[in-house]
């Protein structure tokens, strides 16, 4: 297991100097028997992500910032919040909005958060003014079909919302910030 967090930690680094194509390369030769030292700077870069989760995970958490929108839970994490930059990256927002989600179900009162899906809202590039938006399902469900890409591109759609479905994974997408609170409006009015 160390080594599939390390190849995503090296996968999804934030290292300015480096294309996609170089974090790819780089994470395959991590694989390599031959290039431990790039394997165990994977396991450190992995450890780094882990804590910054774990410790995203409780400001949310003690903060109460998991709110409930009806049809779905929501979180925002703000520009500034320690440790932000790791999330900006999607494996490594899947890997946070899945854990948070559990963390939250089980401290919460609230007896329906099991039933809920979570969205969860991380900024990726200030200068460009956008931000990361994942949908996960619901913690409680034997079948773990997300329908959050469909409901996203409905709901930007229905906006006019300024939003690229660039990923591999159609519950996740980047929008322009500014667009985030009618989106919302939009998704909670579908949801319902």
């Amino acid at each position: 297991m160390d080594i599939v967090y390390a190849t995503t930690a090296l996968l999804e680094s934030r290292e300015e100097t480096k294309t996609p194509s170089d974090r790819f390369l780089c994470a395959l030769d991590c694989l390599s028997r031959s290039n431990v030292e790039l394997l165990l700077k994977g396991v450190e870069s992995s450890k780094q992500l882990m804590t910054a989760i774990l410790n995203t995970v409780n400001g949310f958490i003690d903060m109460h910032q998991i709110i409930s929108a009806g049809p779905f839970l929501y979180g925002f994490l703000q520009q500034g919040t320690p440790d932000v930059k790791f999330f900006a990256r999607p494996l490594c927002l899947m890997m946070l909005a899945r854990f948070l989600l559990h963390a939250y179900v089980v401290t919460t009162r609230n007896k329906k958060a099991k039933s809920l899906p979570l969205v969860l809202s991380v900024p990726s590039s200030v200068a460009e003014g956008t931000s990361i938006l994942i949908g996960v399902p619901p913690h409680s469900e034997e079948c773990q079909k997300n329908l959050f890409g469909k409901a996203f591109e409905q709901a930007a759609e229905k906006t006019g919302s300024r939003t690229s479905h660039d990923f591999f994974d159609t519950s996740i997408l980047e929008m322009k910030t500014d667009d985030r609170s009618k989106f919302f409006d939009a998704l909670i009015s579908l949801m319902t």
